[in-house]
């Protein structure tokens, strides 16, 4: 069996080395001290611990000593480990960012103050649109309250500004382009996580029925005028009054057609805003954000009976101001939809190729969101996914993810792509970094991809010509293009910190389960993953680093190997 794990080195180690990820081939049910001194004669490791424990106390494959294990040299032991925040008897209230550029960032709340800004809070969100002390929530024993601090942009709760206002687990937040609230904590995969919606299509409109007008209003009112008129003039003219009594019954019968219109025209605007509440509430199971998977998702099931798309889920984005998607029977051509808000927008499955653009951070932000979200799907359940890029873009806590295999040397992904669908499944999804010095080989395994029936999102640099349905990527806002039609959105960009422990939080929930394809070639020279020219290794040292951490291959006993 396969352990994905991180060396790093605590404050009692006696080297302090960069942070080493691992690949451990292992027999099944290896004692922990095995591991341990094959490690230690490794890297000069003394006194490893995983979650507070000693390492030799443990078996490989059992809690806590599974994939997204972090292997501490020299670090302060415990006499248990520590408990998942929602064990305790007493649910925990949690502050998650939904949207924007800190995505899936959960912050635990117990009584007190927590400040929210640009710099220097306790919840800091690196949103442009946040002033540097923007809003603060008072946590008391019987109340939460949300106060702005002078902020430029302003605070929202339930799109309404506010200045101060009491907030409950139902109330919305917005400060900035970023959207919070206020969670009880759950147990991953619990039932009331409402995962079991995620990625299905929110296409389809939602249909209102509405009776036809048989006459127009006007008709209406001139028909049970004219009586009236004519009434008027015969008795007039003969002098007897008695036909005013007639023609009023039959203004009378006349009227009640239009108090009934009124009546419809009152149930028909209370139906359309019961189904724009439905389509809003359809929208967010669909995409749920980044803070409910990483709270949720390890561990979560697929729903019995659930369909599974051929052509895969629907991804989320971000969030925009979109109309309500109903329609009205018998159709309508002059209604005018009504605007949702600030609504998770969608990406069609169907599309096989899209290119998101900007700058290296935003569009791996982006990247992170999308394997949260095909890990963590339950219908995306047994997805094969497929990273390749250069080392230093490719999310190497990614592997830690099921079905996920991470690769660099183009060779070996053009083979990956090619396996036959009958050996490891269909073809699923094909994420590709690359950037301007990597062009010409991207764009030849994209072909390979689509030629092979995979969906392929291509994450580059500006400057390379757009698919499409293209992405773009900016500091405050980016823009969805398709055929046809262009907006602006707010993107969920997901931070490294928040990624790194949703994958080891999976990989726990996993256990030391074998995972389907395999991550690592049997061999992989350096010029396979590095550019060994001379202008390749003036820009790495211009840049200051080679790789986000280390990464080695050693041969350290019959039973156990590290990587």
């Amino acid at each position: 069996m396969t352990l994905h794990c991180t060396l790093v080195r605590g404050p009692a180690a006696e080297r302090s080395d960069a942070a080493v990820e691992l690949t451990v081939r292992v027999r099944p049910g290896c004692p922990g001290a095995e591991l341990d001194r094959a490690v230690a004669h490794a890297f000069g490791t003394r006194d490893l611990t995983v979650n507070g424990l000693p390492l030799g106390t443990m078996t490989v494959g059992e809690v806590p000593l599974v994939n997204g294990a972090v292997l501490v040299d020299g670090g302060q032991r415990r006499a248990r480990p520590r408990p998942w925040p929602g064990s305790d008897a007493s649910p925990a209230l949690l502050l998650a960012v939904h949207s924007g550029p800190a995505a899936g960032m959960i912050l635990p709340l117990r009584r007190g103050s927590y400040q929210i800004g640009r710099t220097n809070a306790e919840v800091t969100i690196p949103d442009p649109d946040l002033s540097r002390e923007h809003a603060r929530i008072d946590v008391s024993d019987t109340a939460m309250t949300l106060l702005d601090l002078d902020s430029v942009n302003g605070t929202e709760v339930d799109g309404k500004r506010v200045r101060n206002a009491v907030i409950s687990t139902d109330s919305l937040i917005r400060c900035g382009n970023s959207t919070l609230s206020v969670l009880v904590a759950r147990p991953p995969g619990s039932p009331g996580s409402h995962l079991g919606s995620a990625g299905l299509s929110v296409a389809e409109p939602l249909k209102v029925p509405r009776a036809t007008e048989q006459s127009s209003r006007a008709a209406l009112l001139l028909a049970a005028g004219l009586p009236v008129a004519l009434g008027l003039g015969l008795a007039l003219a003969t002098g007897m009054w008695m036909f005013l009594a007639f023609t009023a019954i039959s203004a009378v019968t006349v009227m009640v057609p239009v108090v009934a219109g009124r009546r419809r025209r009152r149930e028909l605007r209370s139906a359309i805003s019961a189904a724009a509440a439905e389509d809003t509430e359809r929208r967010r199971r669909s995409a749920p954000s980044a803070a409910e998977l990483a709270l949720y998702s390890p561990g979560a099931e697929e729903p019995a009976g659930a369909e599974r798309a051929a052509s895969g889920v629907w991804l989320r984005l971000g969030t925009a101001d979109q109309p309500a998607n109903i329609r009205f029977e018998p159709e309508d051509p002059d209604f005018q939809l009504p605007c949702l808000g600030a609504v998770p927008l969608l990406l069609d499955p169907e599309v096989p190729l899209v290119t998101v653009r900007g700058p290296e951070a935003e569009a791996q932000g982006m990247m992170r969101s999308f394997l949260m979200q095909l890990t963590g799907y339950p219908r995306a359940s047994g997805t094969r996914i497929v990273v390749h890029g250069p080392p230093g873009l490719v999310p190497l806590t990614a592997r830690y993810l099921p079905a996920v295999t991470l690769h660099a040397a183009a060779g070996i992904t053009a083979a990956v792509l090619a396996v036959d669908s009958a050996a490891a499944g269909p073809p699923g999804v094909f994420l590709i970094a690359g950037s301007r010095t990597t062009s010409s080989a991207d764009a030849g395994l994209i072909e390979s991809a689509r030629r092979h029936g995979w969906r392929v999102v291509h994450f580059a640099d500006r400057p390379v010509l757009p698919a499409d349905t293209d992405i773009e990527l900016g500091e405050r806002r980016a823009l969805f293009r398709s055929p046809g039609s262009t907006r602006r959105f707010v993107p969920d960009l997901v931070p490294l910190n928040v990624f790194d422990r949703y994958c080891r939080q999976s990989g726990h929930a996993l256990g030391g389960a074998p995972r389907s394809g395999a991550t690592l070639p049997a061999a992989c020279p350096l010029t396979d993953i590095l550019d060994m020219s001379e202008a390749g290794t003036a820009r790495r040292w211009a840049s200051g680093r080679l790789m986000p951490v280390s990464y080695t291959h050693l041969d350290v006993s019959p039973s156990v190997a590290c990587v």
